[in-house]
């Protein structure tokens, strides 16, 4: 047979198996939400309005089962392994956690011990844990003793957690922000030679893409179903998975500070809500309207208006983490960066949504 004949065979096969591993997933998610929403009812998965939650009606809690289902599913299918077996099995603790706390609604200490040991799980029996922190300060790796990884993967593995689960507060945010990272991560595994751990990206991809069919405002007129703390748990630990098996040995292929901008919003939000809080003496992990979507629903952006720019955003940010991880020797000033995003955050969040609120008040005068 010609080379060319083979060579083109040959990217035809890659094409095809890229598009199963979004395809698939994608289409298996679409059923078992369709399903899920119909026996939501049946099994007390849905999510009433409140005070904090201003959603109209009950809307099932469905879409982090189905997300997970499909994810679940696809990975034994497409892209079998040991390590994916075990992200299956931890995973899925988690959400048999979160479903648990959306039907009963569990302390914020049960949910944190059932984290901690899920993550020490991950570091113990699957060995996914952090033992460097990269080149942070530009003077050499920052290598870590096994206690000091382990506890410093646990307090990431519920901070990233917590931090989707906070994002989840509007019709397709938390869907939006975390495709964002996941097909960056996607990008810069297949950049690396990582496809196993691209495929899985992909797979996670092709699910959000299913879910924000019936949770985006850009799809249906209102959310049809939410992820619930048992899709945002998963994720956020999927999520945490994928970081540290990137970003540490033996196959380190992305700087940890370039992940952090790759988890951008929710990390930048997380941070600052977690220093307001404990400056007014109240738990991180407490539940409030403090956050940045809230912010701008409140500073008069319609809910499409917010999620369109802190989804644009995120963007930026994630882009910004891709284009370091290829520029690795602007590391340090990087991480100052972030940090000053922060500062930045903190200090004049509130005046700017001030100055929002006037803004689009005296539109909403000038249009009547």
């Amino acid at each position: 047979m010609d080379d060319d004949v083979k060579l083109l065979i040959l990217e035809l096969g890659r094409l095809l198996d890229h598009s199963v591993v979004v395809v698939l997933p994608f289409f298996m998610c679409l059923a078992l939400t369709q399903l899920l929403a119909r026996l939501a009812p049946r099994l007390g998965l849905l999510d009433l309005p409140t005070d904090r939650k201003r959603h109209e009606s009950a809307t099932p809690l469905v879409g982090g089962i189905a997300i997970f289902a499909a994810m679940a599913i696809s990975l034994v299918i497409l892209s079998l392994s040991v390590s994916n077996l075990f992200l299956i099995a931890l995973t899925l603790a988690l959400v048999v956690l979160g479903l648990l706390d959306d039907r009963y609604d569990l302390s914020a200490w049960i949910r944190l011990l059932v984290q901690v040991g899920i993550t020490l799980s991950m570091v113990h029996f699957a060995g996914v844990s952090i033992s460097s922190l990269g080149n942070l300060f530009g003077n050499g790796q920052i290598v870590l003793s096994p206690l000091y990884g382990t506890i410093l993967t646990v307090v990431f593995a519920i901070g990233v957690i917590n931090a989707i689960n906070m994002v989840d507060g509007v019709d397709g945010l938390a869907g939006s922000l975390l495709l964002i990272s996941f097909a960056s991560l996607a990008f810069v595994s297949v950049g690396s030679a990582q496809f196993l751990t691209a495929k899985a990206l992909f797979i996670c991809t092709g699910t959000l893409l299913a879910f924000l069919c019936f949770n985006a405002r850009v799809f249906v007129a209102k959310a049809e179903v939410f992820m619930g703390d048992a899709g945002s748990m998963a994720l956020g630990f999927m999520m945490l998975w994928f970081f540290v098996r990137l970003t540490q040995e033996p196959s380190a292929v992305l700087s940890p500070v370039a992940a952090g901008w790759i988890f951008g919003l929710p990390l930048l939000d997380t941070v600052v809500i977690i220093v307001k809080r404990l400056r007014e003496k109240r738990s991180p992990l407490s539940a409030g309207r403090d956050h940045f979507h809230h912010d701008l629903l409140d500073g008069g952006l319609s809910v499409n208006a917010t999620v369109l720019t802190l989804t644009f955003l995120h963007a930026l940010m994630a882009l910004a983490g891709v284009w370091l991880n290829s520029h690795q020797q602007f590391e340090s000033l990087f991480l100052g960066g972030f940090v000053t995003l922060v500062l930045f955050d903190f200090l004049f969040r509130g005046q700017l949504i001030a100055r929002l609120h006037k803004v689009t008040g005296q539109r909403s005068d000038r249009a009547t």
